[in-house]
């Protein structure tokens, strides 16, 4: 989970993300900027070692440690935690 402890760095929006989250806003309903893959795994998985290179790699990638957040009064922001927890996932 995020916080203040484990806050790594606060990155202003590029133009591009500023127009995609300008669109959100203004039709939050749209699929116009959705897109989403799915896959289906055949045969066994192994879960602990799935866990343990997604965490990998969240560690090495500072974009799959950012969330945005908005408010009204300070505009939005896109936020990379660090540390071991920051994003983990498990099963």
């Amino acid at each position: 989970m995020l916080s203040k402890e484990n806050l790594q760095e606060v990155y202003p929006l590029t133009p591009m993300q500023e127009g995609l989250f300008y669109h959100a806003l203004y039709e939050p309903d749209s699929l116009a900027y959705l897109q989403q893959i799915t896959y289906c795994l055949r045969g066994a998985l192994d879960v602990g070692a799935f866990e343990t290179a997604w965490n990998q790699l969240i560690q090495r990638h500072d974009v799959l440690r950012t969330v945005f957040i908005h408010r009204k009064r300070a505009g939005i922001c896109s936020i990379a935690g660090s540390g071991p927890d920051a994003h983990r996932i498990s099963g």
